[in-house]
């Protein structure tokens, strides 16, 4: 057993050292580094049984982390130290571990085959190196927007793995999201495809969980070819995942491209209700130098929407227009039956937009419904009006300018 160990005993003038060949393994002895101790690990660090209160620094830099005891999260919640991983590929796996800090450090990918947690008080620091969250969730505790170092290194997850983040200000939150292996990019070696959630307003507390996957949606349950009228075609490339796990706050979504690999697609997309493909939002777009994409050039768009509700598990991608002047999805039907499906008329993003009024008229020009500040919440149900097609005249402030849409809406009722 080869470790090498300098801990300052509880503060003490004392150093201990000691050097020991192969594997490093807690059976269930108190372990504890105190501030300013160092450990190093040349080979796996497996915790079968106990927590280590870690105050130091533990590197380890030539084998994995595996925690089988299933009664403990390996580092003390206390802890305030780091944990480094330097050695080449490394795996973390056997039951949740809860680091104080992270750091990613040496020549290979580090892969998750556990959860993997950063308390409430550490860093992860990303280094230069892929974190493979695989299926696997990571879940940054820390709410301080720092809590996270990208570096030049990123986050890469499957349809099950995901980032998350704690957050309880109205700062940006970055998600450093991106792929070993991207889909259908020409030239393209790394696939870096950052986000950012900011809420709006101090509102309390709050959770979001993000996942790139690099494939086309289709492949996972996602029908690129199943769309509004309204939307054009759905990307091929890539899709995200996102939720608003905790809290109630309205928040901002910013997503980033590179305009030379992904021309024209900047109208954002998100998977509905209706099993297709729907404007998620008016997608407001600017050019600028976002950083590096980690593939010889630049992020130069910045893609941000803003949600007024909270959505779970809901898949984004990209159309290839933008909303422009229509950021609206107007449903042609509604069914105002008591069965708690569709039994309002809805409009996609109104919400967004409250100066605005809407008139609906019946076959004859008589005007049977009007409201300003129309929104989903207070949507019309069609009260006694008998069933059939209705015109829809809305006018809404968009860009400071008011913009007029118009088209039919049929109510159905049971017999």
């Amino acid at each position: 057993m080869r470790t090498c160990l300098i801990v300052k005993l509880l503060g003490a003038a004392c150093l201990f050292a000691c050097n020991s060949y192969a594997q490093l393994v807690n059976k269930g002895n108190a372990l504890m580094l105190s501030p300013g101790s160092l450990m190093y690990v040349d080979a796996d660090f497996i915790n079968q049984k106990g927590i280590v209160q870690n105050d130091g620094q533990i590197e380890v830099k030539g084998g994995n982390i595996f925690n089988s005891d299933l009664q403990s999260d390996l580092f003390g919640s206390q802890s305030k130290g780091e944990v480094i991983l330097s050695g080449g590929a490394q795996i973390l796996s056997g039951s949740r571990i809860v680091f104080p800090s992270l750091t990613l450090k040496g020549t290979g990918d580090k892969t998750l085959e556990t959860d993997i947690d950063i308390n409430e008080n550490g860093i992860l620091s990303l280094g230069d190196r892929q974190l493979k969250a695989e299926s696997y969730s990571i879940h940054v505790l820390n709410p301080d927007p720092g809590a996270i170092i990208p570096g030049t290194g990123f986050i890469s997850t499957n349809t099950k793995g995901t980032l998350v983040r704690n957050t309880n200000t109205d700062a940006s939150y970055l998600f450093p999201l991106g792929s070993s292996a991207p889909n259908g990019f020409t030239g393209v070696a790394t696939l870096y495809r950052p986000l950012e959630f900011k809420p709006q307003g101090s509102l309390g507390n709050n959770s979001f969980s993000a996942s790139l996957i690099p494939s086309d949606p289709t492949l996972g349950g996602y029908d690129i070819t199943k769309k509004r009228y309204d939307v054009k075609a759905v990307s091929d490339k890539y899709y995200y995942i996102l939720s608003q796990k905790g809290g109630t706050s309205k928040f901002d979504v910013t997503f980033y491209q590179n305009s030379s690999h992904e021309t024209g697609s900047t109208q954002l997309v998100s998977w509905g209700n209706y099993l297709q493909w729907e404007k998620a939002a008016p997608s407001t777009t600017t050019p600028g130098d976002y950083n590096d994409d980690l593939n010889g050039s630049k992020l130069n768009t910045s893609i941000k929407f803003s949600s007024n509700q909270v959505f779970h598990n809901t898949p984004f991608t990209f159309s290839s227009e933008a909303g422009g002047v229509n950021p609206f999805t107007f449903f042609n039907a509604f069914s105002p039956d008591g069965d708690n499906r569709n039994d309002t008329w809805t409009i996609n993003n109104i919400d967004l937009y409250p100066d605005n009024k809407l008139s609906i008229y019946n076959r004859w020009g008589d005007e049977v419904f009007s409201a300003k500040g129309y929104t989903n919440e207070k949507a019309w149900d069609g009260g006694n009006l008998q069933p059939g097609t209705y015109y829809y005249v809305l006018t809404a402030q968009i860009e400071n300018q008011p913009r007029v849409f118009k088209g039919f809406i049929t109510m159905i009722k049971k017999n």
